[in-house]
């Protein structure tokens, strides 16, 4: 479950890896393979924040841009899973949304979840 627009360029904490498992709507996931993230960097050492910024092609801002490979680009689409390795730099835009595809917002879906989860605790009490 994730905000309407995008998450900002980042790793996954602790250099761990991630899945996304896409239950509904469509996702553009760009990543950017281990080593990478140096030359993504501004002039201060900061790793920028949306990946997809024309900022990133001022050699002033960002001086080492020039030097980074050409991204992955995927579309993720509903049903399908994408493993994000340890180390690997990456961007998600949501390009269709929950509301969108079925109906539900994020309350009604968190409703919905917290049914299941009640019904179980209450299967394995009894």
């Amino acid at each position: 479950m994730e905000p309407k627009d995008s998450w900002p360029f980042h790793t996954d904490v602790f250099r761990s890896y991630s899945l996304s498992v896409n239950i509904c709507g469509s996702k553009k996931c760009i990543l950017y393979p281990p080593g990478q993230g140096e030359f993504l960097q501004d002039s201060h050492g900061n790793l920028a924040y949306d990946i997809t910024t024309p900022e990133l092609q001022d050699n002033g801002q960002f001086p080492h841009s020039v030097e980074a490979c050409q991204p992955l680009e995927i579309i993720q689409e509903a049903g399908e899973i994408i493993c994000v390795l340890s180390g690997w730099h990456h961007q998600v835009y949501n390009l269709v949304i929950m509301k969108s595809c079925s109906g539900i917002d994020y309350r009604e879906f968190a409703s919905f979840q917290k049914i299941i989860a009640d019904n179980r605790m209450s299967f394995l009490s009894s």
